[in-house]
């Protein structure tokens, strides 16, 4: 037995369990714990239900992961973030990690930042998605496109989820490596839940802006006012967890205005546990403006549903057109309530795409096959050490 493990700090900001904590969770509980010392950072003052909090902490504790909350590391730019450098610094010190892989951007930046002062551990980011995307204003872009630039340069290797965000950063390609998300899946070689002859919609995610959800509630509307469905349902699985805008009220406001959708439109707040509304669902679909990759995707090929979406950033590597889903332009609501009408009125379709995206992503993204490519990751960075 290995009695000198690898310490591995990952480093979060929100303690809830989206996309980005999942993905912490399944490659830190999921290591070897004869090999690996797990640590997961997170911040201990973001606005968060405090339940959401403890499952977080239980969830990663009872895994062998040891959790860190910080005091001063905020989702938002703000005069903490000077203090969270200084917090992070001590941190790093007293736990002394082989590695430190940072998972959002405020984390990047720091970290890129403390390996100028830290020089034992090896710094590597992951890139789940990134800040300067085209849903912001142009100055906004190319400010945070110069921090995210200035962070790669601090790191000694960057991990891609997707090949597209690749591109914008050749200057890094030495040090640039691909390794997308993963999911375990269920061993089952087919899904149906069609015995019902209602159509069930599944919408799984936070509920802000990058969600875009008036532009799925108006797909759904214009799809209910002018077909011929009538058994069309549609479940919103998500909320603003973080505090963050108003989206969830003019969502509410959009279907007060719309009263034919207030018996179709369900609204079920957070749920850690997403298996149960997979199950009783026929099509997932979201409509996101931009999506690093999105965990959510293999989800819904857990259970072997169609997918539709936007076709934005890593979206159509996950699921691909007119195989195991539809995708759509951001924003265009007329197509996707195309997309929404043509799959539930053709279960055979509706059927084969669920199945060729469930085996899919099953090929492609599953634990075992992700997990080893980061140990192999992080087992060649501390040789090279």
């Amino acid at each position: 037995m290995n009695l000198i493990k690898i310490k591995i700090l990952h480093v979060q900001v929100s303690p809830v369990f989206s996309g980005a904590v999942k993905f912490s969770f399944d490659i830190l509980s999921n290591l070897d714990k004869e090999k690996y010392d797990p640590y997961i950072i997170y911040s201990n003052t973001e606005p968060v239900n405090q339940n959401l909090k403890d499952e977080f902490i239980k969830r990663f504790e009872q895994n062998g992961i040891k959790t860190i909350g910080s005091k001063y590391l905020k989702r938002k730019i703000s005069f903490a973030d000077i203090r969270s450098v200084f917090e992070l610094y001590y941190i790093i010190k007293g736990i002394s990690p082989d590695i430190v892989n940072s998972i959002s951007s405020k984390p990047w930046i720091i970290c890129s930042l403390l390996s100028l002062f830290v020089k034992r551990p090896r710094f590597i980011h992951t890139i789940q998605g990134l800040s300067w995307h085209s849903g912001i204003s142009f100055f906004k872009r190319k400010f945070y496109y110069f921090l995210e630039w200035f962070a790669a340069l601090g790191n000694d290797k960057i991990v891609f989820v997707n090949r597209l965000y690749m591109k914008d950063f050749k200057y890094f390609a030495d040090k640039s490596v691909y390794i997308p998300n993963c999911l375990e899946f269920r061993k089952a070689d087919s899904f149906s839940n069609e015995e019902s002859v209602d159509v069930r919609l599944l919408f799984i995610g936070r509920i802000d802006p990058q969600k875009d959800i008036l532009t799925l509630l108006k797909a759904f509307n214009l799809v209910v006012r002018k077909s011929l469905l009538i058994n069309i349902y549609l479940d919103i699985v998500g909320d603003d967890t973080i505090g963050e805008g108003h989206e969830l009220l003019k969502a509410k406001e959009f279907i007060a205005k719309n009263p034919g959708l207030s018996r179709l439109v369900r609204f079920h707040g957070w749920h850690s546990n997403i298996d149960p509304f997979l199950a009783k669902s026929n099509i997932f679909i979201s409509t996101s403006i931009y999506e690093g990759f999105g965990i959510v995707f293999l989800e819904a090929g857990n259970y072997y549903l169609p997918v539709i979406s936007t076709n934005v950033d890593g979206i159509p590597e996950v699921v691909r057109h007119g195989s195991g889903g539809l995708l759509a332009h951001k924003y265009d609501y007329i197509q996707i309530a195309e997309y929404i009408e043509t799959l539930c009125l053709d279960k055979t379709l509706r059927l084969k795409m669920g199945q060729s995206h469930g085996s899919y992503v099953r090929t492609n993204f599953s634990k075992d096959l992700i997990v080893s490519k980061y140990d192999e990751l992080y087992t060649n960075l501390t040789k090279d050490s």
